[in-house]
């Protein structure tokens, strides 16, 4: 990579370097569309075709050996090649093909190298931004100098990620540099028709460093992004470049843009070679000021024409993926499976410390973070230790690994993926589970798929808490799991512990996991006691599930809110029904033990699920549903008890009648032992 910053790099070397990046960028998107329109590129495509001289100037100057990264768009083709990725891989990857940066996983707009500074392109709009957070945040750990850049558009201004960003690296005084490329447009839309106010005086308001200048100039962006990164660089905190580009294509390949004909909103049309080119302005400049003549830029641009050809050559050959590849380790770096639980059978009792749950999950973290330096907790007042999870944790490990931040979910749980992309080992607490509605895009479309994405280049071991389920009268938005969503998602897996050892274990398992966990505390469960035994190193293999009692007649699953009911009605059946509950208490959703629950169901044949979850596509909908594809014959029909499908209800009686309660338990299970008609719920 050209340095532009050492001093035997003269003006106007530097500025035919410039213009050669422009070039390769160019030459490269126009090869690209006009396979597109040759019916050989799969799906969108989305140039930056007017927009080079941004990418250019920036990404020349930055140095991922040191440790810079960036964060891309829909249209990050421009910022792949400057940044000087393999043209013959990007290529690849927009084709499809096996030989891609991502083994034909990503596309076009998933483009990604994290090692070489891209951490990813990104096709949600402003989707990536919290990202590079991270990055600028595992670099300011690091000490090394390095930064993070996040490109995005001006329709990304509009998205609460991005203005949730800009104020969290503001706060966090992080070396990160967002660079806005304005080309008047959000998709098909003038930007000036849906955006109050101007960009450049919301920028100013989040009291960043900040330039607004002609996107077209190529030696002026250059001249700006010089001085901006030095400054982020310098750890005076972040900065913006806001550049206004012109968009010399449609908004993607085939369109027509009628749009433009349709307001007078639109910035007035242009089209490559014309005098807004940023190349034809540069090349004007590189002759008047340089001396530089034609022949001469006509070679470089000859050279690169050759570069791209070979490129293009090189995807075309690339073979296309085979479907047999593609394997779960490609999803997850350590892929989920089931571990028996441990027997029931009578033994030594474990001897520990008694303990609430709160104070489980505390020593968890007291010991990961202690054995591990790579580990931090962030997220909303958790140094004040909310529910007493994580109090005291910053007097001991201080406020650069307990940080508090703003009430912005969606920019601390993406800067948890950027930290964790590169080396880190974030502990997110999402105060309550409820509000993980609010960041759903960094967990489910960001976090669980990168590493997918990225043709498994890199993990994400990151931690997700939060305080789940009913019962604390918390009303209908503080008080919901949403444990069965979360082990619907590929790439992520899902824990929800019901005793302080299993608290204790599984979050324990979890920090050490190489990939993303969702962990979910039952609230309700926060005081109730137990005894805890603090392992000296993080188990690898944690259970999945607590048996905690044996029993010939009935299979009872518990998933962790209902277990103080369901023991309590084991013991019933047994002492007044001569009922023996086989009692199993999940721990992992995602992975899900199987195994020990048809160990259970092979002795027992009878069925009771009991979740205070939700009552349709729910977590006993897919335990019953899995039992039946398992093809145990059973004695009678699986049977599961859930809340009514309303919303959570305030009032204690509205409350403590929704949830199944012991009393309930015993009496369905009774009923499907006996053979009777089961209770109706309510």
């Amino acid at each position: 990579m050209n340095d532009p910053m050492k001093s035997d790099v003269k003006p106007h070397e530097h500025l035919i370097d410039l213009y050669r990046v422009m070039v390769r960028i160019r030459r490269f998107e126009q090869a690209v569309a006009q396979a597109w329109r040759a019916g050989e590129v799969p799906g969108l495509v989305h140039t930056s075709i007017g927009g080079e001289a941004v990418a250019a100037a920036v990404c020349t100057r930055l140095d991922p050996e040191r440790g810079d990264r960036i964060t891309s768009t829909h249209r990050g083709h421009g910022h792949a090649i400057a940044l000087g990725l393999d043209a013959g891989k990007c290529a690849a990857e927009i084709f499809g093909r096996r030989d891609g940066l991502c083994r034909g996983r990503g596309g076009s707009m998933h483009l990604a190298d994290p090692q070489r500074g891209l951490i990813g392109c990104n096709g949600i709009v402003g989707g990536g931004v919290p990202a590079a957070l991270g990055a600028a945040f595992a670099a300011q750990r690091e000490g090394n100098r390095a930064i993070a850049v996040a490109f995005f558009g001006d329709g990304a201004m509009n998205q609460g990620a991005v203005l949730e960003s800009l104020n969290l690296a503001r706060v966090l005084k992080l070396p990160v540099l967002f660079v806005i490329e304005d080309n008047g447009f959000g998709e098909y839309t003038p930007a000036a028709a849906v955006t109050a106010g101007d960009i450049a005086t919301r920028l100013a308001a989040f009291d960043l460093r900040m330039e607004s200048i002609d996107g077209g100039d190529a030696t002026g962006v250059d001249a700006a992004a010089e001085a901006l990164i030095a400054y982020c660089r310098a750890g005076h905190g972040p900065a913006a470049l806001h550049a206004r580009t012109v968009r010399l294509t449609g908004h993607h390949e085939g369109d027509a843009q009628a749009y433009r004909r349709m307001t007078d909103d639109a910035p007035a049309p242009a089209s490559p070679g014309g005098a807004a080119d940023p190349l034809v302005r540069l090349r004007a400049e590189l002759k008047r000021e340089c001396g530089i003549g034609e022949q001469e830029l006509d070679s470089i641009v000859r050279s690169i024409d050759i570069e791209v050809e070979a490129a293009l050559r090189f995807a075309r050959l690339s073979p296309l993926p085979d479907p047999t590849d593609m394997t779960v380790a490609e999803v997850w770096a350590a892929p989920p499976h089931a571990r028996p639980a441990p027997s029931a059978a009578p033994g030594a009792p474990e001897i520990g410390e008694e303990t609430t749950m709160a104070g489980a999950l505390n020593a968890a973290l007291a010991d990961a973070m202690a054995e591990d330096e790579r580990v931090f907790l962030i997220g909303e007042d958790v140094r004040a230790g909310v529910f007493g999870v994580t109090g005291g944790l910053v007097e001991r490990f201080g406020a650069e690994r307990v940080i508090d931040t703003p009430i912005s979910e969606s920019a601390f749980v993406g800067l948890a993926l950027g930290a964790a992309v590169c080396g880190l080992r974030p502990v997110v607490e999402v105060m309550f589970a409820d509000f993980t509605a609010v960041c759903f895009d960094q967990i489910v479309n960001q976090i669980a798929k990168w590493r997918f994405m990225t043709g498994g280049q890199v993990s994400v071991p990151l931690v997700i808490r939060a305080a789940a389920g009913a019962g604390l009268r918390a009303g209908a938005q503080h008080s919901q799991s949403f444990a069965h969503l979360f082990a619907s998602f590929s790439g992520l897996k899902c824990a929800m512990p019901g005793t302080p050892q299993d608290a204790y274990h599984a979050l324990r398992a979890a920090i050490a996991d190489p990939d993303p966990v969702i962990f979910l505390e039952p609230k309700a469960l926060y005081e109730v006691t137990g005894p805890v035994v603090r392992d000296g190193h993080a188990p690898s293999s944690a259970p999945l599930s607590r048996h905690l009692r044996t029993g010939e007649d009935l299979t009872l699953v518990a998933f962790a809110g209902t277990l103080p009911g369901a023991i309590e009605a084991a013991g019933r059946l047994a002492r007044e029904e001569n009922i023996a509950a086989d009692l199993i208490a999940p721990i992992g959703i995602r992975p899900f033990d199987m195994t020990t629950l048809t160990r259970s169901l092979a002795r027992t044949r009878r069925l009771l699920v009991v979740d205070d979850g939700s009552a349709v596509c729910g977590l006993a909908d897919h335990v019953i549903a899995a039992v039946a594809k398992c093809g145990i014959p059973l004695a009678a029909p699986p049977a599961s008890l859930t809340p009514p499908m309303t919303p959570v209800p305030f009032s204690p009686p509205l409350e403590d009648a929704w949830r199944p309660d012991a009393t309930r338990i015993f009496a369905t299970a009774r009923a499907l032992v006996r053979g009777e008609t089961i209770p109706a719920p309510g």
